[in-house]
């Protein structure tokens, strides 16, 4: 068992202890009145998850780049005036924004994985703050540049996994054999931007390539089974564990 070697498929690494704590205190609610510590434990920092790796065993991790720019929609959209052309105005340059920090984001996480080799990652997207061209244009630019796949969160952009908008990522996954990770299930309501008319003659002829089981669970668009990127490193008998809880998968 001495060739059997461990890779973290699915973990968050951010870029600093101000993003973690942001996380932690904005987009996951935690603090002292809710009967949390004022502070995370970690910040999931390159250097924390470097000594966590080194301490476990862990020869490889791939970390999903995440941006909760729902969150930031959401919250920012009560900034805008009520109604109006401003309003208009106003929810472009936020939309803009956003997508700004979600492609910077990206860029740092690129970055990282120049720099650490042992280290690898999913670009994140937002369907629903991303036009098609955005989305395509985003996922091509990184994955041609070092992403190994795709990721996207439900549960922040509030668009379920058979929203036609995916349709084109999709598409452009299964056809290249990206895989796309996501959460099982979404949670669609008010307060996100709405699904653009589709002309029938424009609408896919397929569905999806495929969904995830579970949280964490990778879907190769190449061959619709469930597993990981493995990324090359000389690999050649692994064993694959998500730090979020999700099920072990093989890869080879």
């Amino acid at each position: 068992m001495t060739e059997l070697e461990v890779i973290d498929a699915h973990t968050h690494v951010l870029r600093s202890e101000a993003h973690g704590r942001e996380m932690y205190s904005y987009f996951l609610n935690r603090s002292p009145a809710n009967g949390h510590p004022a502070d995370p434990s970690v910040f999931s920092t390159v250097d924390e998850v470097q000594e966590l790796m080194r301490v476990t065993g862990v020869v490889h991790t791939n970390f999903l780049m995440f941006t909760w720019s729902g969150r930031y929609w959401r919250d920012g959209c009560l900034t805008l005036p009520d109604s109006g052309p401003r309003r208009a105005a106003a929810e472009e340059e936020l939309r803009r924004r956003i997508i700004e920090r979600v492609v910077d984001n990206n860029e740092w996480a690129l970055g990282a994985v120049q720099e650490h080799h042992n280290l690898s990652f999913f670009c994140g997207i937002d369907a629903a703050l991303m036009t098609e061209q955005e989305l395509l244009s985003e996922i091509e630019d990184k994955t041609t540049r070092g992403a190994l796949g795709v990721k996207m969160v439900p549960f922040d952009s509030r668009v379920r996994g058979d929203d036609r908008r995916l349709w084109p990522v999709y598409d452009w996954c299964q056809a290249r054999g990206v895989p796309l990770l996501s959460e099982s299930a979404g949670r669609p309501g008010p307060g996100r931007p709405p699904a653009g008319s589709w002309e029938e003659s424009r609408a896919p002829k397929r569905g999806p390539a495929g969904g995830s089981r579970g949280s964490g669970a990778a879907v190769s668009c190449r061959s619709g089974r469930s597993g990981s990127r493995c990324p090359s490193r000389g690999t050649r008998r692994s064993r694959s564990t998500g730090s979020s809880g999700s099920r072990p998968a093989r890869t080879r």
